[in-house]
């Protein structure tokens, strides 16, 4: 395949390289080449490649890189991001999703929690959205998965996490079926995407733009994720499994989300 994309590379213009179809018949000799076969071979090429293009439905060779297929490369090793700090942007893109301008003076605090949000909620967190500094600002927190017992559990939480103003508190909920926000690859690959274009954009112009693209394509995603908040209505401090809870289904998105919580 690399063979065949090489040297329909070297004609000028338009001719340069070729479509999937081209190239399955150009590698075809006494045996049929099968079709899926094939194009998940030709994909695992072009994803692994900086130096193929994609330019309509045609594969070409430059001696340019291509900026999108080396970022999504290293986007994709895992390795790369053992630090968690593709993990603590995504928390960092989706409180500014959820809150708008950081700048504009807000009257709700928005609170991402951390993967370890079962077992401990606030050390991986600023020091300011810490309980013991909260305001009169109403206290939301983003529940970054879904919940099969929202009550049971958000009750015994409470209980263990958050020893006073436990009736301010709202919880915003992901959608239904929801992966877990920390482990949804469809997210954190664009955060991934994003770090290492803000981190190469000096080298080319074109890193910046790839950085514009899958923020888009990020906090478009983020926008749908939550639909649900739930409220305290009930404690029971003896069995906190047994709180009560309002349960309210959301029609906004983003930032015009805290708005619908308050009314």
């Amino acid at each position: 395949i690399m063979g065949a994309l090489w040297l329909r590379s070297l004609a000028i213009n338009e001719l340069a390289g070729a479509t999937a179809a081209q190239l399955q018949v150009d590698i075809t000799h006494d045996q049929p080449v099968d079709d899926n076969f094939f194009s998940a071979e030709l994909q695992t090429i072009a994803d692994n490649s900086y130096n193929i293009h994609k330019l309509g439905d045609r594969y070409v060779f430059r001696e340019a890189e291509n900026p999108q297929t080396r970022l999504l490369a290293y986007a994709r090793n895992d390795r790369l991001f053992e630090n968690g700090e593709d993990l603590r942007w995504l928390a960092k893109e989706l409180r500014q999703v959820l809150s708008g301008s950081e700048t504009a003076s807000l009257p709700f605090r928005m609170i991402v929690l951390p993967r370890t949000w079962r077992t401990d909620p606030w050390s991986a967190l600023e020091e300011a959205d810490h309980p013991n500094h909260w305001d009169d600002r109403l206290p939301i927190l983003v529940i970054p998965e879904t919940l099969d017992k929202p009550a049971s559990c958000l009750g015994n939480w409470l209980k263990a996490h958050l020893q006073q103003r436990r009736n301010t508190v709202r919880f915003l909920l992901p959608t239904p079926g929801s992966l877990n926000l920390y482990l949804d690859r469809e997210l954190l690959i664009p955060v991934r995407v994003i770090l290492k274009a803000r981190e190469w954009q000096q080298q080319s112009s074109d890193y910046r733009q790839e950085e514009k693209t899958y923020q888009k394509q990020l906090r478009d995603q983020l926008k749908q994720r939550f639909d649900r908040v739930a409220i305290l209505h009930k404690w029971n401090y003896s069995d906190p499994s047994r709180c009560q809870f309002d349960l309210e289904k959301l029609d906004k998105q983003g930032d015009k989300i805290p708005a619908a919580i308050e009314e």
